[in-house]
């Protein structure tokens, strides 16, 4: 990935980075779920920096082209006052409705790169391409799963550094910035992993009426939802790890077991209680 963006404590990666090609037999399937989990929600990849013009929708870049003008398709772009997803018309006089993601996902830990999210964030981008061509590419949703929803999807990954300072800044600063086509706001929030990181996060898509979903944090603290009401997950609480080692452990025949060490989730081994 020799083409990155830096922008203070943002990372950005565009989809010609991540092509297709290069990841289609290494798919993160977690990040797929929670990705295929938001898709019909009135809900950015960061955009193709390269000249060439992508005129098909099969195109793993028409989308983000016609996201940062980089496209002639467009007639008219607006987004009504009470929501953040722009409707597009194209010259064809074809319409639909064009919605940002953003995810944020730990590509590095501030100062080495994490192979292992790459994939990730590699499934990420295939799921967005994948529902942007339902009835020809997606493995899971059919044409008629979704034949009222207009939407088409792009997506903005960000670097979280798992900061949970730094993820949150970004996302405070993307709230302030005018909802235009190639700056909307975000509709909808992936991320983040760890669940320092994510709890921040949903306290402020709560109170700001974004939903997010996350592939990885497990903290008991998020089932409590009258503290993160539009918070969901594609992975189990902690509790539920708990029990299936409680399972295990009475399955051996263990009559008493000792927790050694541990530094979150403590709420989560009153199961043994």
């Amino acid at each position: 990935m020799d083409d990155t963006r830096n922008q203070g404590n943002r990372t950005y990666y565009t989809s010609t980075q991540l092509n297709q090609k290069s990841f289609a037999m290494r798919i993160s399937a977690p990040m797929g779920t929670a990705l295929l989990g938001l898709l019909c929600l009135p809900i950015t990849v960061y955009g193709q920096t390269e000249a060439r013009r992508a005129i098909d929708p099969m195109d793993p870049n028409y989308y983000d082209q016609i996201r940062n003008g980089d496209s002639n398709l467009v007639v008219k772009a607006e987004a009504s006052d009470d929501s953040n997803v722009f409707r597009v018309e194209l010259e064809d006089g074809s319409s639909f409705r064009l919605a940002e993601l953003k995810a944020f996902l730990p590509l590095s830990d501030g100062r080495e790169i994490r192979p292992g999210t790459q994939d990730d964030a590699a499934a990420a981008l295939l799921a967005v391409h994948h529902f942007n061509n339902i009835d020809t590419m997606s493995p899971i949703l059919k044409p008629e799963d979704v034949e009222n929803c207009d939407i088409k999807l792009t997506m903005e990954i960000v670097d979280s550094k798992f900061s949970p300072i730094g993820s949150t800044r970004v996302f405070t600063e993307s709230l302030h910035t005018e909802n235009t086509l190639s700056t909307p706001l975000p509709t909808a929030v992936i991320g983040a992993y760890r669940s320092a990181t994510t709890s921040p996060l949903a306290i402020l898509t709560g109170v700001n009426g974004i939903p997010q979903v996350s592939y990885a944090s497990t903290s008991t603290d998020f089932d409590v939802k009258e503290q993160f009401p539009l918070f969901g997950r594609t992975v189990t609480s902690s509790t539920g790890e708990a029990k299936v080692a409680l399972d295990f452990f009475l399955s051996i025949g263990s009559t008493h077991v000792g927790v050694l060490f541990v530094t979150v989730g403590i709420a989560c081994f009153s199961v043994f209680c």
